[in-house]
């Protein structure tokens, strides 16, 4: 994502809105991790290397491998 920049009397400057992602970013990125773990159980077990199963793909028989 590219950054915005504004040019002012020092050089070169963030935009307000790239200003306030930089300072929130860690908490963004945390709740986004939190809320795919809380809604998406198979997508942690996924990042860790387990073996989950898609709830979708278990019901369809001819997707099971």
């Amino acid at each position: 994502m590219p950054v915005e920049r504004r040019r002012g009397k020092g050089g070169t400057q963030l935009t307000p809105f790239a200003q306030n992602f930089a300072a929130h970013s860690d908490t963004l990125l945390n709740q986004i991790g939190l809320l795919l773990d809380a809604h998406v159980p198979t997508f942690d077990a996924f990042l860790k290397g387990g073996e989950a199963q898609d709830p979708d793909v278990a019901r369809v028989p001819s997707h099971r491998p």
